[in-house]
């Protein structure tokens, strides 16, 4: 699947908590990267964007409702 725009990193942040998310974003700005930046805030709802985008990179909070820690991981890269 192509990204959104080829020259832009596709990111998707799984991040529940609005502040955070925000934290991240501003750090991403002060890189000076050419980025495109999706937010889920649940893992099932992250889970279902990685099924229909392609994305370049992606941010992981081990801690969202949904999940259950470092299986969290193993959960979304089956």
């Amino acid at each position: 699947m192509p990204t959104t725009d080829p020259q832009k990193i596709e990111i998707l942040l799984f991040e529940d908590n609005g502040v955070d998310a925000d934290l991240v974003i501003k750090h991403l700005d002060l890189s000076k990267l050419d980025f495109n930046i999706c937010i889920a805030t649940r893992l099932a709802e992250g889970i279902e964007q990685l099924k229909t985008r392609r994305f370049d990179l992606a941010l992981l909070n081990l801690n969202l409702p949904d999940s259950r820690d470092i299986d969290t991981l193993l959960t979304t890269i089956k």
